[in-house]
């Protein structure tokens, strides 16, 4: 809920400076919308997505960025929602935007391209899959945005995995791994990686190797209720 406060406050003060169309505002009502998500209210979260998707498509177009953000988010509303091919139609529609511009924030194409990503592994799509996390992670390495990159060769590692590429899926998973700062808000995501690339390294018969990362992984503790990482049902 403090998380959605602040997000609320954020679009509240760019009402107050009547700035509807600001960049800052639709980025604010994507934070609310997934916070909204995460606690389960996706009917809020329909509401707000909807008042910044009008905004952006009357502002700045149906094939703008900002219109792609939140296209992004209301995908993830239309699958909470088990519309799995609305939800599809959406993540395919920002994807299209979005590998259509230039100039992106590094961020916004990570974003939306494991969105789509995710939705190709959802129904099979392998190999669609892995040549669209190749083409994000070529995109967000001319930027050399630190945790834009992270994110981008993980999946991309992740979808070189369920291609069965495993020398492929290791070199992008170490990338990933080699980019991660040393100590800071990115911890939880050293696991994460760890744990894929501990079996790429089995599925290679590399056995002592993949040991030898997966000792370095931490025990993963239980997660009270209404906290993050925890279980959000029926929390307000």
């Amino acid at each position: 809920r403090l998380v959605d406060s602040i997000f609320a406050h954020a679009i509240a003060i760019s009402d107050s400076l009547q700035a509807p169309l600001a960049f800052e505002r639709l980025s604010a009502i994507d934070g609310r919308a997934d916070a909204l998500i995460t606690l389960g209210r996706t009917a809020r979260a329909d509401s707000v997505l909807s008042d910044g998707l009008a905004a952006a498509r009357t502002g700045y177009g149906p094939r703008s960025r900002e219109t792609a953000l939140l296209l992004s988010r209301q995908a993830q509303i239309l699958r909470a929602r088990g519309d799995s091919l609305g939800a599809s139609t959406m993540v395919d529609s920002a994807w299209r935007v979005v590998d259509g511009l230039d100039d992106l924030l590094a961020s916004l194409v990570v974003l939306v391209g494991i969105a789509r990503v995710s939705d190709d592994w959802a129904h099979g799509r392998f190999a669609t899959a892995d040549s669209i996390a190749t083409r994000v992670l070529a995109r967000v390495a001319l930027q050399q945005v630190p945790v834009a990159t992270i994110f981008a060769a993980f999946y991309a590692g992740l979808a070189s995995m369920y291609r069965r590429d495993w020398a492929v899926a290791e070199g992008r998973l170490r990338a990933a791994l080699d980019a991660l700062p040393r100590s800071g808000d990115l911890d939880s995501m050293v696991d994460r990686i760890r744990r894929p690339l501990a079996q790429v390294l089995a599925e290679q018969g590399r056995k002592g190797a993949a040991d030898s990362v997966l000792a370095l992984v931490a025990p993963q503790p239980a997660v009270a209720r209404c906290l993050p990482g925890g279980d959000w049902r029926g929390c307000d």
